[in-house]
């Protein structure tokens, strides 16, 4: 279903752990995968990376996407120990009735693992996370700052799907990842930037972070690249990527959107039948992702997802893996790849076409009625 590259990729990228504020793993594993394949990288002051390669010359009117991701996923972050107890803070967006009395996580200190059972929980309402208490298993010493997650597998593959503890959004990541590779190893012109974004999942922090320091290169387009439950878009696990009109908040740049969209259609005729290349257009309203952040503060801004299940681990009966369909993932590299020689301005020139055609054969100033 993916090629061994890409698999490699998901498997080094999962088995990081990662919190909000608590990305420094997968920081790590970026900038050693960088140095391996070869773009520039770029860090601004609040810990987000740019990536970026060109091949060739493009035209001036040729309008870059810059891909972005984040690194975080909801997750623990000690602030101090006594004894085998912790004290810390989770961070996400999870109801509360599953951060409860006995869920298990595991700590990840300099020495390795430690595996611990959630106490007691108190929500806050002014930032929206939770104080939580935690019992270790032995007394190890977990440094203030130590990321932790839920117990649960970093990669596991059943039959066509991955279930993961962190599939949003480090399968999001390494779908971008998969097609910057993809572009670097190719021969095609053309230009993409990858920007690696820090605690979503705390509220945006890392975006805001990057429209602060201006990292974003000037004259480019955003694609939001998300894992986005499928409860609350109307699309199931297997029907192919999703070209994400908008989020609960806002819908993002139709130009830009228009872009993806035709671009999807024509790779769908390329491939002629849905098990190669499959897409879908919808609002997915299950959150807040950065393309709303990037489109208020004027940037051209679109969005891709692939649909994910038991969204932020919150699964029927409890605290569960995450999963994604692996031919959705396939999609989504597809998608992204063909986005390094296609211009982000493409939509917007066929929409003004579109839009002169019709004034033309309407206007009443015309005698066109």
């Amino acid at each position: 279903m993916i090629s061994v590259r890409w698999r490699k990729i998901l498997s080094g990228l999962l088995a990081q752990p990662t919190a909000p504020f608590c990305e420094e793993a997968v920081i790590s594993h970026l900038r050693g995968w960088a140095e391996k394949l070869g773009p520039s990288t770029q860090a601004d002051r609040y810990g987000n990376l740019l990536f970026g390669f060109c091949r060739g010359r493009v035209a001036r009117s040729f309008q870059p996407w810059v891909l972005t991701a984040h690194m975080d996923h909801p997750g623990f972050v000690a602030r101090r120990r006594r004894g085998r107890e912790v004290w810390g803070r989770f961070y996400g967006g999870v109801a509360t009735s599953y951060i409860r009395r006995g869920a298990k996580m595991v700590w990840f200190t300099p020495a390795g693992p430690v595996r611990g059972v959630v106490e007691s929980a108190r929500f806050v309402k002014s930032t929206r996370d939770h104080d939580v208490r935690v019992r270790l298993e032995a007394s190890v010493d977990v440094p203030q700052g130590t990321p932790g997650m839920w117990d649960l597998p970093a990669m596991r593959i059943r039959g066509d799907k991955l279930h993961s503890r962190a599939c949003d959004d480090l399968v999001g990541l390494a779908m971008a990842m998969c097609a910057m590779e993809e572009f670097i190893r190719g021969k095609q012109r053309g230009k993409m930037f990858l920007l690696a974004s820090r605690a979503e999942e705390a509220g945006l922090v890392g975006a805001m972070g990057a429209v602060r320091s201006g990292i974003i290169p000037p004259e480019t387009a955003i694609l939001s690249i998300e894992t986005s439950s499928a409860r609350h878009g109307g699309v199931t696990l297997g029907s192919g990527v999703v070209v994400r009109v908008g989020d609960r908040t806002t819908t993002f740049d139709p130009a830009a959107t228009q872009t993806l969209c035709d671009l999807a259609g024509e790779l769908a005729k390329r491939h002629g039948n849905t098990k190669n290349f499959a897409f879908k257009r919808a609002l997915m309203q299950g959150g807040t992702c950065e393309a709303s952040l990037f489109h208020q503060y004027g940037f051209p801004t679109a969005a891709v997802c692939i649909p994910l299940g038991n969204y932020h681990n919150q699964g029927r009966r409890g605290i569960a893996s995450e999963s994604v369909h692996l031919s959705d993932f396939s999609c989504g590299v597809r998608l992204l790849t063909a986005l390094s020689h296609h211009s982000a301005n493409a939509g917007e020139r066929r929409l003004r076409k579109v839009f002169d055609r019709s004034w033309k054969r309407r206007s009443p100033l015309l005698g066109n009625r």
